[in-house]
């Protein structure tokens, strides 16, 4: 089974030796992939639709893995035996749905050694949510496949003491010690702190893509003022384009900062 660019970066943030639980695993790819590799020894492979866990079967037995991948029809933790994982893979989904999952389960959640996610939306609701719930951002990685981002992160709880990435640019201590103020923080959320701070080289061009987005919406709104976008649902949306385009600026600032401090 060949892997994508984004699951192959996936399997890369997963720590070595943990027993990780793939929430919504579809054809299992990411879990056969981690043994095969010899990262992990056993695996969970979880799914709400039995469709996807029929072909997630066919494909482990194929790779001859069915005595050490288990198979759950779960709805996120929800079905999944107590002490049977020690990390969770979540990609492909919302981060509100992901913090959904994440919360379904709290008390497995806090035994949990590592969370390797990958929100395809509300990226930063999903960052705060995991500062507020103590866990730490330890690495990140940003993904260009078939013209789309995909970000993936590796959080572990607040606690523990930094581990080895090999997906993730390294970071300036002191500057990740710092508590940013409220933009800044902001700007971290939105964007990834790893990814600033690391000085992602596919950063900038992620920025600039979400930039012209937004500008071309702004446009469009100023065109119509004279009718919806006189009232004040347009002049709300406007607000909001203007609040990121600021964090944007921001964060191009920061990662031209970091990468300069790199070379």
């Amino acid at each position: 089974m060949s892997l994508s660019k984004r699951l192959t970066a996936i399997c890369r943030m997963v720590p070595a030796g943990c027993v990780p639980a793939d929430i919504g695993t579809d054809h299992a790819a990411v879990p056969i992939e981690l043994l095969r590799s010899g990262k992990c020894t056993r695996a969970l492979a979880c799914d709400v639709l039995e469709g996807p866990l029929s072909a997630a079967r066919e494909n482990i037995a194929r790779a001859g893995l069915s005595d050490r991948i288990g198979v759950w029809l779960s709805d996120g933790f929800q079905a999944l035996p107590e002490g049977a994982y020690d990390a969770a893979v979540i990609c492909g989904m919302g981060g509100q749905t992901i913090r959904r999952i994440l919360e379904g389960r709290p008390a497995d959640r806090r035994l949990l050694k590592a969370l390797v996610l990958s929100p395809q939306s509300e990226q930063e609701e999903l960052r705060a949510y995991l500062r507020a719930e103590g866990f730490r951002i330890e690495g990140e990685d940003l993904i260009l496949e078939e013209g789309k981002f995909y970000p993936v992160i590796r959080a572990v709880p607040a606690e523990e003491p930094p581990g080895p990435s090999d997906a993730a640019p390294e970071t300036d201590d002191a500057a990740a010690d710092a508590a940013p103020d409220p933009l800044t923080q902001r700007a971290l959320d939105r964007f990834g702190p790893c990814l600033i701070r690391g000085a992602h080289p596919l950063l900038p061009e992620y920025l600039d893509r979400r930039e012209r987005v937004l500008n071309g919406i702004a446009e469009g709104l100023e065109k119509a003022a004279s009718g919806e976008g006189a009232g004040p649902r347009a002049a709300a949306r406007r607000a909001e384009i203007g609040a990121e385009l600021e964090l944007i600026a921001l964060s191009r600032k920061l990662w031209k900062e970091h990468e300069a401090w790199k070379t």
